[in-house]
């Protein structure tokens, strides 16, 4: 688009454009490595606002007559999807309760990963189930007065998350 015709000898025009384009690229990357979700958005932000400037540029070169209507529009449209997706992307980051490794918890043993895992699979049913006006009961495996050992149903209201030996 940029190497052909007039566009390739407005060398300042050109050379902006290439390298916000690049940076939104860039700026994906650079921010992903960091290793960490609030860096990660900070970076995402940056990668929005360069898919703007692009755009922006775009329409200077559509003004200089450097591209047709068509050519313009295209690449902005495009330009404007990849802005909601880098959007959406840093809401749902916003969220989400993983936050990086750098912040990932260092586990003494796999026994204890598996079982912080169990225990986060349990409370995230337990929150869709609450969501669904569900009353939502757990098998866990222990001795109840009545009953003695093996597996017996818990509501979750009165779920003790320091109990051992989950079945999920």
């Amino acid at each position: 688009m940029s190497s052909a015709g007039a566009f390739s000898k407005d060398y300042g025009l050109r050379d902006q454009i290439r390298r916000a384009a690049v940076s939104v690229m860039s700026n994906i990357a650079e921010g992903y490595e960091r290793g960490g979700n609030p860096e990660f958005i900070q970076f995402l932000s940056i990668a929005k606002g360069s898919c703007g400037e692009v755009r922006c540029q775009l329409y200077v070169a559509l003004d200089q007559g450097y591209l047709s209507k068509g050519q313009a529009d295209q690449m902005i449209e495009s330009l404007k999807r990849l802005s909601v997706m880098i959007s959406n992307f840093i809401e749902y980051l916003k969220g989400s309760r993983y936050q990086g490794v750098k912040y990932k918890k260092v586990y003494k043993s796999m026994r204890e990963e598996v079982e912080d895992l169990r225990l986060e699979l349990l409370l995230v049913r337990m929150g869709e189930m609450k969501k669904l006006g569900m009353p939502a009961y757990f098998r866990y495996w222990g001795k109840a007065e009545k009953d003695g050992p093996g597996y017996h149903l818990l509501p979750y209201h009165c779920l003790n998350v320091a109990a051992v030996g989950w079945s999920i």
